[in-house]
């Protein structure tokens, strides 16, 4: 399940996300998506 949102972020934001996208190959929704899923990961409790 996702949810859909809208964020403002500054342009220098945007434009890093997008740069990193370019060389990743993938869409800039893609990268901050993880970008921000990663940035939760350490806030979780291990499995196991």
């Amino acid at each position: 399940m996702t949810t859909q949102i809208t964020l403002n972020l500054s342009d220098e934001i945007y434009k890093k996300a997008e740069y990193f996208a370019q060389l990743t190959n993938r869409n800039v929704a893609d990268v901050l998506a993880q970008v921000i899923a990663l940035s939760f990961s350490p806030l979780m409790p291990q499995a196991g």
